[in-house]
């Protein structure tokens, strides 16, 4: 697959879509090509404090590419980008946000008997699949992007994630901004594109909602994967991919999630290459 930057508004249409007791901003095609209405449709879901928006401007990878091929949706969790803002943390837990996929899910139609849906996922958004997928959504298969910490690795997190509400809770994005800032960067991503922190950052002090993304941590403080006797439950066909040197996203969460659901693989990007390849790996994923 040729790497080639697409317009995000390209035959995507956007609308705000009353979803259970929020509304969601949610991007979808204008309309279907011939090719594409017995194809697969893909559902992107974003990492936390990410948006459809930040994603097209980081472009790590460019997912937009997969609509070359396949009919793409996406959209912004609650109290993200362009969705509706929030303040009870409990709401924002992966279970909860797992049943706002699946809602959206019936309200486009995609879970119908006839339909073969793949949602992306990540980080958040990854988590957010596998709580659904317990939850019961049905799919053809999924797609795990960098999985966030387990174990004891996750009650850290939790620490850090409560520290950041506070953070927010006083001083507002600047003064999170700030204190990440004084922060050693992810090595991944400070090597292999170094810009990311930046424009990360600039996104959230322009746009975020103190309130929302302060109730966003604190909810995510309380997330857990699901039991590992759930987690083998799920049958579908699962694509885990993770990155080196990304202590937020370990390889361990990974390699857990790769031994516990048995119709999986999992690819391990080392450099900035391979994580561009990553809707190539989907699309031939999709397509096998």
């Amino acid at each position: 697959m040729a790497q080639q930057k697409l317009n995000p508004s390209t035959n995507m249409k956007g609308q705000l879509l009353a979803v259970r007791d929020t509304e969601l901003y949610v991007e979808g095609p204008a309309a279907l090509e011939e090719q594409q209405q017995c194809q697969p449709s893909i559902m992107l879901l974003h990492g936390l404090t990410s948006s459809c928006g930040l994603n097209d401007r980081l472009a790590f990878p460019d997912w937009l590419r997969l609509k070359e091929y396949f009919p793409l949706y996406r959209y912004d969790a609650r109290g993200h980008g362009r969705s509706g803002s929030e303040g009870e943390p409990a709401n924002f837990t992966w279970q909860n946000l797992a049943l706002d996929l699946i809602a959206l899910v019936e309200s486009l139609c995609l879970a119908a008997s006839d339909k073969k849906l793949v949602p992306v996922g990540s980080s958040m958004g990854a988590a957010t699949i596998l709580c659904a997928l317990v939850a019961g959504l049905e799919v053809d298969r999924a797609v795990l992007v960098i999985p966030p910490t387990i174990g004891e690795a996750r009650k850290q997190t939790g620490r850090v994630y409560s520290k950041f509400a506070d953070i927010l809770e006083k001083g507002g994005s600047s003064a999170l901004v700030k204190h990440w800032r004084s922060l050693p960067p992810t090595p991944f991503t400070a090597r292999e594109c170094p810009e990311h922190r930046e424009i990360s950052y600039r996104e959230l002090e322009a746009s975020a909602n103190s309130k929302s993304l302060a109730a966003a941590f604190r909810g995510a403080a309380l997330n857990e994967f699901p039991h590992e006797a759930a987690l083998k439950q799920i049958k579908c066909p699962v694509l885990i991919l993770s990155r080196i040197d990304d202590p937020t996203h370990p390889i361990e969460a990974a390699e857990y999630l790769s031994s516990v659901l048995e119709n999986s693989v999992h690819y391990t990007a080392k450099k900035a290459s391979d994580v561009h390849e990553w809707p190539l790996r989907v699309h031939e994923f999709i397509s096998a």
